[in-house]
């Protein structure tokens, strides 16, 4: 579980920086603290290339299709790094800025997009080489990619950021962490608006996507760089700022494991084995880990031998088993992570939280069901990598060239509680921006279209996402009364158009919080006086059952662990809720100027509804001296 309440902002575990550049100057090439080669091909020219402001890195459209690039040495790393990627002996994190002007379209020749090479083995990163980089896609979300014979070579998406941006051509920070253990790679995204930068090696981070690659991790590398791609049309622009690489040392604080994620929930076969890993834990070198098994949630015991950062998990059972791990940061704190539930999909219900991601190759889930109406194409699970963000498997819905689409899927029953809400997450998207898709989504209780007694709680009729998968943002439903559920996804697209894709179906029980005050004005203060506090009670419901919540503060803010004003404490609770926990709040001005932030609360189990508190600071003048005025906002 993930969800936002006041602030912004994640504690870290100890690192050491191992690289940094703000393009803080006003001359691109001055050998510090890298002396950059500058690369332009096609109708572009090294003035393409220059510094905005004496603040950020600069790529502008020639008038012909072009590329420009500028890359670095490893070599100008600083210790403890390793140009091999596996020889490292901890986890290896960027984090940086990009921003393009208008929808990127791709890094090959003649397309216009924008790319961050992290590691490769030749400079000439167009045509050359092989490696690992970050591209923008056209949707906003962001992707990173091992590239083959440079990035107008092969490019083998590893993973997709799970969100993109409200606008393709909004300011993005991005990290990525590699884990040498395992050879684990993790992505994130954070929309920064359309405003400006936000240094991407602060704040927080939301929505992980995790995967394995080690195609180049044991390749000696030899190059970082910055790629932007340009189409003929002038006026265009990519940007650049804060690239930052850092590496984990020994733990100094508490950890903050998040929840724990596993490569299959389920199987059709009478057994499977599962590997379960941490990837919201940034590794330190002294931590040491349990994990711990549990068939309802609570009451968790050690499991022998299962001592390491990941743990591969034999499942036999049909019945739900969670698991979580315990990490110590030696003589600190030992801390629980968010449990995880695996299954056999071969029981006939299922009680949530549940995945279906169509990865076991079946022609139809175990328990799903196919109807065709229109006796023309149908839906069917194909191997095919249609989008970003769908490899290895979608479910697929074919077009007929005279037939309306009147096609269901419908999932397993669902063993759903009166009253109790439920988050229905999947991806949705076609093949084309010409042909148009439509898709809803209803319930019932039985696994048929006249079963479908619900409203739609989805529907889109206007899918053109174009290779490109959407999320479905936490469609959420309320079970009317306890019994079993199926949910039904019907293509109702006109005749003749393309494909459908669907994946990665969940439903989950949604954690329900409150807070009060919904709204506080701490008045005016002085730059630099702490405020007094303030307390923020929360009461949050359907976690996992005994745990604990990180609460962590921005720049500027702390909350109170009882002790002391920290950025960041965790909070065990015990029982599956939280009631009136009150967490003090204060806020420092540090000048007169305008800022905002979130408070995050993350942990507590399998859910992803978010709550906001927004924040907003306003500036007063009394007496001719500056104030900030802060006011909270709680808004769900």
């Amino acid at each position: 579980m993930t969800f936002l309440l006041v602030f912004s902002g994640i504690a870290a575990n100890a690192q050491s920086q191992v690289f940094l550049d703000d393009f803080n100057r006003s001359v691109l090439t001055t050998g510090a603290p890298a002396t950059y080669t500058v690369t332009a091909r096609g109708g572009a020219t090294t003035a393409n290339a220059s510094i905005l402001s004496s603040t950020m890195l600069q790529f502008t459209s020639s008038s012909a299709n072009s590329s420009i690039y500028i890359t670095g040495p490893l070599s100008a790393y600083s210790s403890p790094s390793a140009v091999t990627l596996s020889s490292n002996t901890t986890a290896v994190t960027w984090t940086f800025n990009m921003r393009i002007s208008d929808a990127a379209a791709g890094i090959g020749g003649g397309t216009y997009g924008l790319a961050t090479v992290l590691a490769g083995t030749n400079a000439t990163v167009y045509n050359n080489g092989n490696g690992y980089a970050v591209k923008m896609n056209v949707n906003g979300s962001v992707s990173l990619v091992a590239y083959t014979t440079g990035l107008n070579g092969t490019l083998t998406t590893i993973a997709t950021s799970s969100n993109a941006m409200s606008s393709p051509t909004n300011y993005a920070s991005v990290k990525v962490t590699y884990n040498p253990t395992g050879n684990v790679w993790m992505i994130w995204l954070r929309d920064d608006g359309s405003s400006g930068f936000v240094d991407a090696g602060t704040g927080i981070y939301t929505g992980v996507s995790t995967a394995t690659n080690s195609t180049y991790t044991s390749s000696a590398t030899n190059t970082f760089g910055f790629y932007y791609n340009s189409s003929n049309v002038t006026g265009r622009s990519g940007l650049f700022d804060n690239y930052k690489v850092v590496r984990a040392t020994t733990c100094s604080g508490s950890p903050i494991p998040g929840d724990a994620i596993a490569s299959a929930y389920n199987s059709c076969a009478t057994s499977y084995t599962t590997t379960l890993s941490l990837p919201m834990l940034i590794p330190a070198t002294n931590y040491t880990y349990q994990w711990q098994s549990s068939t309802s949630g609570a009451g968790f015991t050690d499991i022998p031998g299962a001592v390491n950062a990941t743990y591969a998990a034999s499942v036999n059972s049909s019945s739900n088993v969670y698991y979580r791990a315990n990490v110590t940061c030696p003589s600190v704190a030992t801390v629980a992570s968010g449990a995880v539930f695996v299954n056999m999909s071969g029981a006939s219900t299922l009680t949530p939280p549940a995945l279906e991601n169509f990865d076991a190759g079946t022609p139809t889930p175990c328990g799903w069901s196919i109807v065709n109406v229109n006796g023309g194409s149908t839906w069917a699970v194909t191997g095919a990598t249609p989008a970003n963000g769908s490899s290895p498997n979608v479910i697929q819905y074919g077009y007929t060239s005279t037939l309306t689409g009147d096609d269901w899927v419908f999932t397993k029953g669902y063993s759903l509680t009166a009253g109790k809400s439920y988050a229905l997450n999947f991806k949705f998207g076609n093949n084309s921006s010409t042909y148009i898709e439509k898709l809803e989504v209803k319930y019932g209780a039985a696994q048929s279209v006249a079963g479908m007694t619900s409203s739609a709680i989805f529907s889109n009729a206007n899918i053109t996402t174009n290779s490109v998968l959407y999320s479905s943002n936490g469609v959420t439903m309320t079970a009317p009364t306890s019994g079993v559920y199926y949910f039904g996804f019907h293509a109702f697209s006109a005749a003749n158009q393309y494909n459908l894709y669907v994946d990665d179906i969940s439903i989950i029980p949604t954690q329900l919080i409150t807070a009060s005050p919904t709204n506080y004005d701490f008045g005016s203060l002085p730059v630099g006086t702490p405020s007094a506090l303030q307390n923020i009670a929360i009461s949050v419901s359907n976690l996992s059952s005994g745990g604990s919540i990180t609460i962590t503060a921005p720049a500027n803010f702390q909350v109170y662990n009882g002790s002391s004003w920290v950025s960041t404490y965790n909070y065990t609770y015990s029982g599956t809720s939280i009631v009136d926990y009150n967490i003090p709040v204060r806020f420092t001005a540090p000048s007169v100027s305008v800022f905002t932030g979130t408070l995050t609360i993350a942990g507590g189990g399998h859910g992803y509804l978010k709550f906001c508190v927004a924040i907003g600071y306003r500036i007063a003048y009394l007496l001719g001296n500056a104030y900030t005025r802060h006011r909270i906002c709680n808004s769900k």
